[in-house]
């Protein structure tokens, strides 16, 4: 897979992650080779700057309890980065197949 469809395959979902995450309008994104096992891309919005993350080596239930873990860290004030809660408080989004 090259570098053009893996972000072809982002500008598909980002309305979708948009809609779940809220976090405002997309204003440019960057696929990040440097991942080990997912497919990674930088997303910058009007409210910031994003990593999103297209899981493709552990289960869902595993992907939800991870996020979990770090989202009561940085809750916690420990330096971790905290995920962004959809609207439902889910911290994961299948959109198309696909879990980011």
């Amino acid at each position: 897979m090259t570098d053009t469809i893996r972000e072809d395959h982002l500008l598909v979902v980002v309305p979708a992650l948009s809609r779940t995450f809220g976090p405002g309008e997309v204003q440019g994104w960057e696929f990040l080779a440097h991942g080990l096992m997912n497919r990674n891309w930088r997303l910058d919005t009007d409210s910031g700057t994003y990593a999103v993350k297209e899981i493709t080596d552990v289960p869902l239930p595993k992907v939800r309890r991870n996020l979990s873990a770090l989202a009561g860290l940085a809750g916690d004030g420990i330096p971790a980065p905290a995920p962004l809660a959809a609207d439902t408080g889910d911290l994961v989004a299948e959109i198309d197949g696909h879990v980011m």
